[in-house]
């Protein structure tokens, strides 16, 4: 199952960073397959995914927020991929998925999101997430 979140990540990276620059070269898309075809096992990613629940009180709070807490957290040192969306059927849900490099990468996301704007104004949001790679 990690391997699957792990391609996924990397196919989504991979297709944002078509926006950012053209690719010129077979052996440049060749690197990015092969590592895509690494499991995650071996080389210790940690993914979440789920969704949170935004109450509706929050909600103009979290969604000013929320651009900046991406920004921020897509420029971490160890993050591959990361995604908030809303949902347009229950403005309050957003689902997540995150990937960082290592453990170590995800503790310090943690670290820094508990001590964040983002973590004061989403005190309240009910989190359902799932997280592998963690040396389980």
């Amino acid at each position: 199952m990690d391997s699957i979140y792990f391609l996924l990540a990397r196919y989504l990276q991979y297709k944002e960073s078509l926006d950012d620059f053209t690719i010129n070269k077979k052996s440049d898309l060749d690197s990015i397959i092969n590592l895509t075809m690494l499991p995650t096992k071996e080389i210790n990613m940690v993914v979440l995914t789920g969704y949170i629940i935004v109450p509706a009180s929050d909600l103009s709070a979290v969604m000013g927020e929320l651009d900046n807490h991406i920004h921020l957290t897509r420029h971490e040192y160890g993050c591959l991929q990361f995604e908030v969306t809303q949902s347009r059927l229950n403005p309050c849900r957003f689902e997540v998925c995150e990937t960082f490099r290592d453990p170590a990468a995800f503790a310090a996301h943690q670290a820094r999101v508990k001590a964040s704007r983002w973590g004061e104004i989403t005190v309240n949001v009910e989190r359902h997430y799932t997280v592998t790679g963690l040396g389980e």
